[in-house]
């Protein structure tokens, strides 16, 4: 956190007589041996600023998740409304229901759930038909990449590590109930909430 605040200020008032770049490539050069940085700054209207290394390929840190929930927040709005744009929709095929997600991580199963609630898309369902043969899930609004290409393998068994899904409900998340089995060498019970 200290070198990334030290290179804002670098950033932000450069040696006189020095280009950006190169107050930024002096202030880069005391890391220690091994140390790689890529970097890439613009200003608003896209004119680049100072590049150190902008093509090489670096896995993005833990803290390029603060860079994409600021983007998220200065260009989603309101994001404790329900979403009425991309949110889950129904529409028929025939007799069957389809559920498709547009990457509302919100739809929730709840009994108390008062906003994004799969009731409320069932009972637009019941308002239409009484007679329904198959619900099936659509998630081909995102592309078919479960994890990021520059996520470690050993993130993917962590709650952070949960794959990417354009159909998302209750957070992705299924409780269960594992009972020992009752003899050796049977199967264990595993059951889901009702």
């Amino acid at each position: 956190m200290k070198r990334a605040l030290s290179l804002c200020l670098v950033l932000a008032a450069p040696a006189a007589g020095q280009a950006p770049g190169e107050t930024v490539a002096a202030a880069l050069a005391t890391a220690p041996e091994g140390t790689r940085f890529g970097l890439l700054v613009t200003d608003a209207d896209g004119r680049e600023v100072v590049a150190v290394r902008p093509d090489d390929r670096f896995m993005p840190a833990s803290n390029t998740k603060i860079f994409t929930t600021a983007t998220a927040y200065a260009t989603l709005g309101d994001l404790t409304l329900p979403d009425a744009e991309s949110g889950a929709s129904v529409r028929f095929e025939g007799r069957d229901v389809v559920l498709a997600g547009h990457g509302d991580a919100r739809l929730s199963s709840a009994a108390d759930c008062t906003v994004d609630c799969l009731a409320t898309l069932a009972d637009a369902v019941a308002a239409k038909t009484r007679s329904v043969r198959d619900v099936i899930g659509d998630d081909s609004w995102f592309p078919d990449m479960r994890w990021s290409p520059g996520m470690s393998w050993n993130n993917i068994a962590t709650r952070s590590g949960t794959g990417v899904s354009a159909l998302t409900l209750d957070d992705n998340e299924l409780p269960v109930t594992v009972t020992p089995a009752a003899k050796i060498g049977a199967s264990p019970v595993v059951a889901a909430p009702p």
